[in-house]
């Protein structure tokens, strides 16, 4: 089933946790044919319009190109969005695609699942289509020592390893007080603790993958 707010665009979203069987196969068969590669976004147009540094910026043309790139290649994309902004992704998203696109709707500020779903249920529907390779981006992003001691996942990262989105290079292990963090960062570290095989995204701000990629 469709969020209704969508039916009037030119291409349909699809509320990725209330999909019909037929929506779901749809999916599975692009992963599938992508040997089980999934691109996620999340909350990937969270500071447009508030946020304007030359930093944003260029995280702003790599994410549209790359949702471009996304759609008109036929690549898996699902995107994480705050139930409240669907309008708004209607509108930033590109007008010349006619496949859907898949979100995932969150409450606001967190990409904690909207209403009555939460992130098993996210989970357990990956692993109905046999996603197991997900590369995670969007905002926000951060890699990092943590401090703050209420963070639920200090500790749980002896040898995590991230490779590299483009060429699957491993890149540099990252120590037990270092991991992925914020809304982007959250999701990635939820699929891992899932045992799916996670990549970070170049696609992600303000963190990206260049500052681990020699």
């Amino acid at each position: 089933m469709s969020p209704e707010r969508a039916t009037k665009t030119p291409f349909q979203l699809i509320d990725l946790l209330e999909a019909s069987e037929e929506e779901l196969r749809t999916l599975a068969d692009k992963i599938q044919a992508k040997s089980g590669f999934l691109q996620v976004l999340v909350h990937p147009f969270y500071d447009d319009g508030v946020r304007f540094s030359t930093q944003y910026e260029n995280y702003k043309i790599r994410r549209d190109r790359f949702i471009s790139a996304c759609l008109n290649h036929n690549i898996p994309l699902v995107i994480f969005e705050e139930e409240d902004k669907l309008d708004t992704l209607k509108d930033r998203l590109p007008k010349d695609i006619s496949c859907p696109i898949f979100v995932v709707m969150t409450e606001s500020t967190t990409p904690v699942p909207y209403g009555n779903h939460d992130m098993n249920s996210v989970i357990q529907l990956l692993r109905k289509i046999r996603a197991k390779k997900v590369c995670v981006g969007g905002q926000y992003m951060y890699v990092g020592r943590m401090v703050n001691s209420k963070e639920p996942y200090p500790g749980l990262y002896d040898k995590l390893r991230w490779t590299r989105e483009a060429n699957k290079v491993p890149c540099r292990w990252i120590d037990a007080s270092i991991s992925p963090y914020g809304c982007a960062g959250g999701v990635a570290v939820d699929l891992y603790l899932e045992r799916f095989q996670v990549v970070l995204s170049f696609t992600s701000y303000p963190e990206n993958m260049s500052r681990f990629v020699k």
